[in-house]
């Protein structure tokens, strides 16, 4: 399962590469939007896994939902941070979770402009391109959030307003990534210390919730879709962004 689930991400990340820089037309999903290279890659992702686990259950983001009663499921993301991508920001990657039941027990992200290769097993940490990931625990002082608020559907104009002025006022520096996947997995790598989304996908959560917490960080999340995901380096940035968020 791990080898088909870098596989799956390696050629996933040359067909983002292919189309990347290129993409001059993309179709409106909501208030999202799809291009061919997310068509392409879960399309991709969805061949490479099926050849060889054509038993087991499958769900990605643009549209591919099957349901063979298996115990494992794959949860794709086959092109995170789409609207970065769109415009040639090079803040995009893909994601592949593996659950066992309603547990997460193989997840990978990688990204294909830095070749970064994120791979975590339930019990076993996590990896970055080989190397053991840990957090990196600053102290609140010298932290720094990423934070994403979706399309702000469960925040009115004055709580959006007043949830970035806490969010200013309580870390070193506040930032927005656009791409929930990487952001959380840079948490892991210690680049960032938390990051939070009010409204993430389920395809969002699956993989990089267990690299952060097998990186040693904490997540504060179901993996329901337009759940809010919370992952942090450390109890006191945890502690407060509850104070913030989860009251």
């Amino acid at each position: 399962m791990k080898k088909t689930l870098i596989n799956a991400l390696r050629a996933s990340g040359e067909v983002l590469l292919e189309h990347f820089g290129s993409v001059s037309d993309y179709g409106v999903k909501g208030r999202d939007i799809v291009t061919i290279a997310d068509q392409e890659s879960e399309s991709l992702i969805k061949d490479l896994i099926l050849a060889e686990f054509p038993d087991h259950n499958l769900l990605g983001e643009e549209g591919t939902s099957i349901s063979n009663g298996s115990d494992y499921s794959w949860v794709i993301d086959p092109l995170d941070g789409t609207k970065n991508y769109a415009h040639g920001l090079p803040f995009f990657c893909v994601s592949i979770g593996l659950l066992k039941g309603d547990g997460v027990v193989l997840g990978g992200v990688y990204a294909p402009l830095s070749n970064e290769l994120f791979i975590a097993e339930q019990g076993k940490g996590a990896f970055l391109n080989g190397e053991c990931l840990k957090v990196n625990p600053r102290l609140l002082s010298d932290a720094t959030l990423v934070c994403d608020f979706g399309h702000y559907s469960s925040l009115n104009e004055e709580q959006f307003i007043g949830s970035l002025a806490q969010l200013l006022a309580g870390f070193r520096m506040v930032r927005y990534l656009g791409c929930t996947v990487l952001a959380a997995c840079y948490v892991a790598k210690g680049v960032f210390d938390a990051y939070i989304n009010l409204e993430a996908g389920k395809w969002d959560k699956v993989a990089c919730s267990l690299i952060v917490s097998e990186a040693g960080g904490i997540v504060s999340s179901t993996l329901e879709s337009g759940e809010p995901i919370f992952v942090g380096s450390s109890i006191e940035v945890y502690d407060r962004v509850r104070e913030m968020f989860y009251k």
